[in-house]
């Protein structure tokens, strides 16, 4: 009788152990809403986070597996998603293999997105917006996780805050990926060009994969004077290597804003401008740090988000 009760106790504690852990987890998930930066960001200042990188194929491809899983192959939502691979076409040096490979080969898992639209973008970032809302309300056990979201039910920012049995939490801020405007922009190369002056140099003595092909050259003084700039490329002998290069280098991710000038140019709010240039525009192009007139999509020309955490008044922004 006294190991049974003993036993019991036990268990008792046990449970109490556990319920105040996920309490506590519960918590911590809650408090990273609007006071973290949401994920591949890094915090440029109080109220903006930036991508560290440009997004990559991998994370488009992700979001056509999500978009055919819910709507179908054959829908007009997957069809939607899919970018313009014929623009390789365009290109003199380049056309097969990259149209056939770049986009899906795992070879150019981490090189940036190309060939696609600002509609097609802003729709990524919506998705990518309420992806990751779904993961912080998961993390702090306000929603369950559901596999296998089907058309009429699949989780949305808009769909979270209209349910009725949410509303005590209907006071936490939601994430806002969206395409950068050129101010904004500024303010991550003020950031990108101080960190690459003191972590750059550590980096390249690593040699690691990613810096091969990324044409340092014409821009190593460049790197000195505090302007970091890889990949411009135009005038080079492009059969030499790849057109784009890796979108961040995985030693040194956590120490720099990687290519926000150089290897492709990145569509921005405005969609008749493109920042950053990319590795078709001349060096003395990218130096001016202006924007350039969009031709997207193109060969040359991709994007990354910028985020902001938002209180919801009824509209989503």
């Amino acid at each position: 009788m006294r190991s049974l009760i003993g036993a019991v106790i036990i268990l008792a504690l046990l449970a109490g152990c556990a319920a105040q852990r996920l309490e506590k987890q519960h918590a911590h998930g809650l408090a990273a809403f609007g006071n973290s930066a949401p994920p591949g960001t890094i915090a440029l200042n109080d109220s903006l986070y930036y991508d560290r990188s440009e997004v990559a194929n991998f994370s488009w491809l992700e979001y056509e597996f999500w978009v055919m899983s819910v709507f179908g192959r054959e829908s007009e939502q997957h069809r939607a998603v899919l970018p313009d691979t014929s623009v390789w076409d365009r290109s003199v040096a380049y056309g097969e293999p990259y149209r056939s490979s770049y986009l899906r080969h795992p070879a150019y898992r981490n090189y940036p997105t190309v060939g696609v639209t600002c509609e097609q973008v802003l729709a990524y970032s919506k998705w990518r917006s309420d992806r990751v809302m779904e993961y912080y309300l998961v993390r702090a056990g306000v929603i369950p996780f559901r596999h296998g979201q089907a058309t009429a039910d699949y989780f949305s920012i808009e769909g979270f805050y209209a349910t009725d049995s949410l509303k005590a939490y209907h006071h936490l801020p939601y994430p806002s990926y969206t395409l950068p405007t050129h101010a904004e922009w500024r303010v991550a190369v003020a950031v990108a060009d101080s960190l690459a002056h003191v972590n750059l140099p550590r980096c390249k003595k690593l040699r690691t994969s990613e810096f091969r092909g990324a044409s340092f050259g014409e821009c190593s003084e460049l790197v000195k004077k505090g302007q970091f700039i890889i990949n411009s490329r135009k005038g080079i002998d492009q059969a030499a290597g790849d057109a784009t290069t890796p979108t961040y280098c995985s030693r040194c991710e956590a120490d720099l804003i990687w290519q926000l000038r150089g290897n492709v140019s990145e569509l921005s709010a405005d969609s008749s401008l493109v920042l950053g240039g990319g590795w078709t525009d001349p060096l003395d192009s990218i130096i001016l740090d202006s924007p350039l007139p969009s031709h997207a999509p193109d060969v040359a020309t991709g994007f990354r988000n910028a985020c902001h955490w938002r209180k919801w008044d009824g509209v989503r922004r």
